[in-house]
């Protein structure tokens, strides 16, 4: 089972239960499980749980761990779930956990929009995506960028792009420090332009690429056929 099952209240683990993934969801996962008598183990791949919390929300949120005696594990890589076990690697050695359910909370993508998209564009109606509309985000970016549509909406120049088609731009190089500068600019308006970039696959390029939204990247070289 997913994380938005669980707390959309469609599912109930009970019991031990390992939730893969520590991220912001991972977390109010465990919190919520924890609140109804749940014993919660948390497998986060990166060195740290929550990595884009906010200092401020984090003691609480920690403070709130601690009490709700939630075990957090950092630093593994889940190979498996083989029964009632999630199976990881941790410095390099297996490690098992058992669990009566093991939830996954690794990320979210959003909902296929491009027959509504189609449908305004047909009727010469303004087609703007927000907030998770565009890609899983916190509130904070959707209120962000409900904002900036808003004061933007009445510049004549501003409507004609929003009521046509985006122009699909792919870029290389993507990751280097002109790269992200165009890809910035390019993101900024993302009435008029869908971005695909190429990445060659590495940690560093997944983490400096955590920090941008509303991109498709694609993973590989110029040379891979």
């Amino acid at each position: 089972m997913n994380s938005h099952e669980v707390l959309d209240g469609y599912k109930t683990p009970t019991g031990d239960v390992v939730i893969i993934g520590g991220g912001l969801v991972g977390i109010e996962t465990a919190e919520h499980l924890a609140e109804k008598g749940c014993k919660i183990t948390v497998l986060e791949m990166l060195d740290q749980y929550c990595a884009d919390m906010g200092m401020a929300r984090r003691y609480c949120v920690e403070e709130q761990i601690a009490k709700d005696g939630i075990n957090i594990v950092t630093g593994i890589k889940v190979k498996a779930i083989d029964g009632n076990a999630v199976i990881g690697e941790l410095n390099g050695e297996e490690k098992s956990y058992k669990c009566d359910y093991a939830v996954m909370a690794v990320g979210a993508k959003k909902r296929d929009g491009s027959a509504l998209e189609k449908c305004c564009l047909d009727n010469g109606i303004g087609y703007y995506e927000v907030g998770d509309a565009a890609g899983a985000r916190r509130a904070l970016n959707a209120i962000r960028e409900g904002y900036d549509v808003a004061l933007r909406f009445d510049d004549p120049e501003e409507h004609r792009h929003a009521t046509q088609p985006k122009k699909l731009v792919f870029i290389t190089g993507a990751t280097g420090i002109m790269g992200q500068e165009t890809m910035k600019q390019l993101l900024s308006r993302n009435n008029r332009f869908k971005v695909r970039i190429l990445a060659r696959p590495s940690d560093k390029n997944r983490e400096l690429l955590k920090k941008y939204r509303n991109f498709l990247s694609i993973t590989g070289d110029c040379c891979d056929t």
